[in-house]
């Protein structure tokens, strides 16, 4: 489930349950050529609500699984404060490539602009804005 306006050409690509501090009941969607891409943008949303958008410049495998592993061993704060507002609820990640646009010739990459825009509608809680 996704907050209404959030925007539709996003793909879920991981879903997780959070019990005792871990990511339980991990589901992986294999038929996802995201999983190779890299310069994504993604949101892990919460009962509707993105909690977190970003960006990874290389795969998104290694991203989600980086996430997937620092959520049992929360480094930050942010991080800790996450885990705890996670605890007994599902979170449903969903990723977007855009593809790049042509600008006098040049080919510019625009997930952190994309990036950008949604911080800025959503205000998710464990985005920190830049």
């Amino acid at each position: 489930m996704r907050k209404a306006g959030f925007p539709k050409e996003f793909r879920q690509v991981l879903q997780y349950v959070m019990r005792d501090g871990r990511p339980q009941e991990v589901t992986i969607k294999h038929n996802s050529k995201l999983w190779e891409e890299s310069g994504v943008v993604y949101a892990r949303i919460v009962n509707g609500e993105p909690v977190y958008i970003g960006t990874t410049n290389g795969k998104l495998s290694k991203r989600l699984k980086a996430h997937l592993q620092g959520i049992e061993k929360p480094r930050t704060s942010n991080a800790k404060e996450y885990k705890e507002f996670v605890e007994g609820k599902t979170v449903t990640i969903y990723a977007y490539k855009p593809e790049p646009v042509k600008i006098l010739g040049r080919e510019i990459f625009v997930h952190y602009g994309l990036e950008a825009a949604l911080i800025e509608e959503f205000a998710p809680k464990f985005t920190k804005r830049k």
